[in-house]
């Protein structure tokens, strides 16, 4: 197995372990967007064929389209002369790459020493970013309530408790409860 991933060694990784990587679109040779890549995106992207990159600000391996649906299929992995920057060739689903419901992150431009956004929003993201919201949401209610079936307990007795509970702090709520099981 070392071997055949050996090519991975050939990249300049900084000091940090990431490759800066660029996704442009396949049928348009547009620029979509800017990311990077751990040695463990990079592989998973080369596995998948589906962009996987590092999120510093998740500090996590990260999906493109996870949480959105706006996924990147890769068709072609590249790597430049110096051996330090990815190219990957895609084709976005969903038309958009960036999380302002733009088709591009690069949807500015520099005019007369000023700004100026030169794509309009395909979709609000609090629209794409809602969607998630109600699939997670909807997998921990279903969970709970298998949970609570199982214990013999009906959403009653949960609504209950809030009930309870209404105009209390949190510290205050769990100093006055009565249960000898552990927090």
């Amino acid at each position: 197995m070392t071997a055949l991933l050996s090519w991975l060694d050939e990249v300049n990784w900084d000091a940090n372990g990431m490759v800066p990587v660029i996704a442009q679109e396949r049928e348009t040779g547009q620029i979509l967007m800017f990311a990077w890549m751990n040695r463990e995106a990079l592989q998973l992207t080369s596995t998948s064929m589906q962009a996987v990159y590092w999120s510093r600000s998740r500090n996590r391996l990260w999906r493109k389209g996870e949480e959105s649906g706006h996924v990147q299929h890769v068709s072609e992995i590249r790597l430049d002369c110096d051996e330090d920057v990815i190219l990957l060739t895609v084709d976005q689903l969903g038309g958009i790459a960036c999380h302002t419901g733009r088709h591009s992150c690069f949807f500015k431009t520099l005019q007369n020493g000023h700004w100026l956004i030169d794509q309009d929003v395909i979709k609000n993201p609090d629209e794409i970013y809602k969607q998630h919201l109600i699939y997670e949401t909807a997998d921990l209610w279903f969970h709970t309530l298998v949970m609570l079936a199982k214990a013999g307990l009906k959403p009653q007795d949960v609504l209950d408790e809030l009930a309870r509970r209404e105009g209390l702090s949190g510290i205050t709520e769990k100093a006055s409860r009565t249960t000898g099981g552990e927090e």
